[in-house]
């Protein structure tokens, strides 16, 4: 296997094995895509990736892509704006 998909396994099963509690609203991934994507070798879009690994697993009534991938670039935008 490649090694990214042995660091995307652990990553899933890092948030997976979350309380409901942590891993319950897009906030909460989003944080948790940020701290994980550095873990993650190479340049690019490292967070994006982790959230398309972990968006189908988010346990709320935002579980559709469309609004995470949404709330992951307002995030993004607002981030850059207030550098």
């Amino acid at each position: 296997m490649k090694p990214e998909h042995d660091l995307r396994r652990v990553i899933i099963r890092e948030w997976m094995s979350l309380p409901k509690a942590k891993s319950a609203t897009s906030g909460q991934a989003v944080a948790f895509a940020r701290a994980a994507a550095g873990r993650l070798p190479g340049p690019g879009r490292r967070t994006a990736k982790v959230m398309a690994w972990v968006i189908p697993r988010v346990t709320t009534a935002l579980n559709s892509a469309s609004r995470m991938r949404r709330e992951l670039k307002r995030r993004s935008a607002a981030q850059l704006a207030s550098a």
